[in-house]
């Protein structure tokens, strides 16, 4: 009976989460404010098939300017559907064992930061707390 319960609760996420174009590819890690949000793995793939970038959001646990650009600029609505549209967003907490890769590879010192990483390898990194203005103008270039 829990097997039964199990599979029909996966089948309802799968339903939840699938909308015809990111199921087609890969179902997101999670949905928060609207926003899709894959594991780095997958959205490396979905970026090469769908020719969009991957968007990198570090963050950290005890980041306050990390607390204030979730609630300022990636709750926003606006920003959620640009992100959406243009990127395969992933969200990468540092402070997490074996993110620290992450901190080598693009150099980071300190976050938040933001990483985007084009389908043929080459990356852009921007440090620091941004506005949702100047993030959108930002990603606006990048895209």
């Amino acid at each position: 009976m829990r097997y039964i319960k199990f599979v029909v609760m996966l089948f309802f996420i799968v339903l939840a989460f699938g909308d015809g174009v990111n199921s087609q590819y890969s179902i997101p890690t999670t949905v928060w404010h609207g926003l899709y949000i894959y594991f780095y793995n997958d959205a490396k793939k979905i970026s090469k098939k769908t020719h969009k970038p991957v968007l990198l959001y570090f963050y950290g646990n005890d980041c306050t300017y990390c607390d204030l650009f979730d609630k300022y600029v990636l709750e926003k609505p606006d920003v959620v559907d640009f992100l959406n549209r243009y990127f395969v967003f992933v969200s990468i907490n540092i402070d997490n064992n074996g993110n620290h890769i992450f901190v080598r590879k693009f150099n980071l010192f300190g976050t938040p930061a933001f990483a985007v990483l084009y389908p043929n390898h080459k990356f852009v990194v921007y440090q620091g707390y941004k506005t949702k203005e100047q993030f959108l103008y930002i990603l606006n270039k990048l895209k």
